[in-house]
């Protein structure tokens, strides 16, 4: 289900996720792997000492940069 579609085909949805800015999946550089490590290294002995910080792992996403 989606807003204004009850019933979207898989078609619709694939295209409404390709076409959101903030959706992982519209940043065809971004792989799951990618945020997952990034919350493995501040769950790390390495990355105990950042906090309070922001780590882009969008790939470019948000600047409009992706093909």
């Amino acid at each position: 289900m989606l807003p204004g579609d009850p019933e979207p085909t898989q078609a619709i949805f694939k295209a409404k996720i390709r076409a959101d800015p903030f959706s992982l999946q519209a940043a065809p550089g971004v792989e799951p792997s990618d945020v997952s490590d990034s919350i493995l290294f501040l769950l790390s002995d390495e990355g105990r000492h950042i906090t309070g910080s922001a780590i882009d792992v969008a790939a470019a996403s948000m600047t409009g940069n992706v093909a």
